[in-house]
Order: structure tokens, then C-alpha cells, then sequence
């Protein structure tokens, strides 16, 4: 199954911010840093476009690192605050019943989860730093 869609959100708490990346393999990028109420930030939305060939070069990481047979959670059970992240990865093409596709979550808290899931969330980071966001309209 080809991978349609990779994202990355990452907060804390008490952060006055986080962020969620969006990309897809058709081109669209998303990203967002999200706002917090309690701290009076709103969210800021920027777009811009990957290229087949990083997304791919991405896609091909996702499968290297065995993504989909990564647990869904990595977190010390004794440490609930702190920095978070959520990978998501659709893959497949949904028919009309929304079958064919495989959407996996993967949260990581305080870097608990493993090297393979420490180097996809780099890529992602890497990767983004490539792509020329342009503010989104209000």
C-alpha cells in the first residue's frame, strides 16, 4: 500500500504553542503552529507544497524504520508533563467504505519512544525545513 499522507504534531504542556505538520503525497503541505487560549495565542496556518521526490524519500524512511510495527504509545508512566509528539501515517486508497487504508498514530512523550521513531520524527523536521511555507489567508 503507498503512503498518502504523514503528519507530525508536537506540543507540551504548558506551552504557549505547539505545532502540527501535514504533508501529502499529491503535494499539499500544512503547517500550524496551534495556539493556546490559557496563554491568548491563536493558531497561524501556513501552506506550501513537498515534492514528489522528498515525500517519497520520506515514505521510503517511514517503511525503513518499520513504522507500522512500532507501538501506538512510548511514554514514562511517572512523567505525564512534558514535551509530546504524534506521527500519523495514512496509507492506502480508501474506497467507498473506507477500506484499503491503514491510518497509524504513533505518541511519544519526552523522547520515550525508540531510535527508529526518534529518526522519522528528524526526517520530518528535516524535510520541513524545505518547503516554502506561505502564510495562510484569514
Amino acid at each position: 500500500m503507498v503512503i498518502t499522507s504523514i503528519s507530525l504534531e508536537r506540543n507540551c504542556h504548558g506551552c504557549a504553542s505547539g505545532s502540527l505538520l501535514v504533508l501529502h503525497r499529491d503535494g499539499p503541505a500544512r503547517y500550524t503552529v496551534t495556539g493556546n487560549a490559557r496563554h491568548g495565542t491563536t493558531d497561524q496556518v501556513a501552506t506550501g507544497t513537498v515534492s514528489a521526490q522528498d515525500f517519497e524519500a520520506l515514505a521510503r524512511l517511514v517503511v525503513a524504520q518499520g513504522y507500522f510495527g512500532l507501538q501506538d504509545s512510548y511514554a514514562d508512566p511517572q512523567l505525564q508533563d512534558g514535551a509530546w509528539a504524534n506521527t500519523r501515517v495514512v496509507r492506502g486508497r480508501a474506497d467507498l467504505t473506507g477500506n484499503n487504508t491503514q491510518d497509524k498514530q504513533v505518541f511519544n512523550r519526552n523522547g520515550a519512544g525508540p531510535a527508529a521513531l526518534q529518526t522519522l520524527e528528524r526526517g520530518i523536521d528535516a524535510l520541513k525545513t524545505r518547503i516554502r511555507f506561505t502564510p495562510a489567508a484569514r
